[in-house]
This record gives structure tokens, C-alpha cells and sequence, in this order.
């Protein structure tokens, strides 16, 4: 079974995220994640609703190494994420904001924890799915989308090809995470491109212009053509 490395073009000393300003090295940034994998309820699918990017990020990457499929729901509209909590029967929800969730006995992924010990970087098994993605469901109902690691993996390293991506750049998003574009660029491009990813996603000109100039170069804006 092929098995395909958790980060590419990192070493466990190189930035992959900046989280409220803080640089997180990789090998901090695992220890958290590998701490908080185990303590995730032990289902089969995560249905991850972090509004931080930071938290989406470690979640996503938790669930990974605990071997579950992360669901992306097409909107956060309460009927949405019921529907998909009672289609999907061995699944949980997990958030940063598990207070607007209670319905739902959300998982609180920003629960402290204390670091594991990291001895070198895990590997996730190509064919695992780890992601189903919906359509917005504006021309119909929403429809499924699976995608196994190895797809993600393959799609992150030509879109840093196809978009020129610098090596070791730093991105700002204001794009949701849940969403496929939002997935493979500022998740996919972080963990498999050598990026680190800002855990801010500003809105208005002059909160983007802020929040890019925080950042070192090189750096670059993961948006959208409306925006």
C-alpha cells in the first residue's frame, strides 16, 4: 500500500502557519495535532466547522492521523449540518466555537493540550479518503465530491506549479476553508508545498492590506475574483 508523507517541503523547522501572529514551527504545529488526535471521539467521519483557519488546520490534520474522513458541509445553515450529521450515522462535529453547536454535543478542539513527543513526520496511506466536499447546492441538491489523499496530494503540488508558488511563501486567505478552492490552496498548499498559511481570513481592503503586510515575504492572497 502506498503511503504518502504528511507534509512536503518541510522539515520539522520550517514554518507552517502563523497563528494569531506566532510563527508555529512544523514540528510544533505535529505535536499539537498529534495530541489532539487523541482525544477525538472515535467515529468514523469529522465534520469539521472551525471558523480559525489555525484550528481547521490542526483538526484536519488530527483526523488524518486518526484515520477518519472529514465532511465538508456546503453552507453552515443549522438544517444543513443536521441533515449531514443524521446521513452520515458514525460521525461528530467538531469546532472552535462548539458553543453555537451544543445541539449537536460538539467536540471544543481548542481544549489544551500538552504536547506529544514528535520522532519524525507520519505518513497517510494514498488511498485513505480523507475528505467528501459538497456542492453550494444553488442549481439543485448538493451534490458529493470524494477525495483520497493521494488526490489532494498530487492537486496541491500542481497548483503550486501551475500558480508559480514561491518556495517557503506565506498566504493569506479569505477564502472558507470548507470549500474545495479554499481546501486545496490554503490547507493543501500548506501541508504539502512548503507554505505556511495565516490563520486570519480578513474581509474589507484595508484589513487584507493589514493583515498581508504582517506577513514576510515572499508572500501572496488566496482570494476570490468577486472579492
Amino acid at each position: 500500500m502506498e503511503r504518502l508523507p504528511l507534509f512536503g517541503g518541510h522539515e520539522l523547522n520550517s514554518l507552517i502557519a502563523f497563528n494569531h501572529g506566532k510563527a508555529i514551527t512544523t514540528e510544533d504545529f505535529l505535536a499539537h495535532a498529534i495530541a489532539l488526535s487523541k482525544l477525538l471521539p472515535q467515529h468514523q467521519q469529522a465534520i469539521n466547522l472551525c471558523e480559525d483557519r489555525y484550528y481547521f488546520l490542526l483538526v484536519f490534520v488530527a483526523a488524518l492521523l486518526r484515520e477518519q474522513t472529514t465532511l465538508f458541509p456546503p453552507n453552515r445553515a443549522h438544517d444543513t449540518i443536521e441533515n449531514m450529521y443524521s446521513d452520515h450515522g458514525s460521525s461528530y462535529i467538531v469546532s472552535d466555537r462548539p458553543a453555537e453547536y451544543k445541539a449537536f454535543n460538539c467536540f471544543d478542539c481548542t481544549v489544551k493540550t500538552a504536547p506529544a513527543t514528535v520522532e519524525k513526520i507520519p505518513t497517510i496511506a494514498a488511498d485513505h479518503l480523507c475528505a467528501i466536499l459538497y456542492t453550494s447546492g444553488s442549481s439543485g441538491k448538493p451534490t458529493s465530491h470524494q477525495k483520497t489523499w493521494g488526490m489532494l496530494v498530487r492537486g496541491a503540488h500542481l497548483t503550486g506549479k501551475q500558480l508559480a508558488v514561491p518556495e517557503g511563501c506565506h498566504l493569506l486567505s479569505t477564502v472558507p476553508p470548507q470549500h474545495m478552492f479554499g481546501l486545496e490552496t490554503s490547507i493543501m498548499l500548506s501541508l504539502q508545498y512548503g507554505c505556511a498559511i495565516d490563520n486570519q481570513r480578513p474581509l474589507f481592503p484595508a484589513d487584507i492590506a493589514s493583515a498581508l503586510n504582517s506577513l514576510p515575504p515572499p508572500r501572496a492572497l488566496i482570494t476570490t475574483p468577486l472579492q
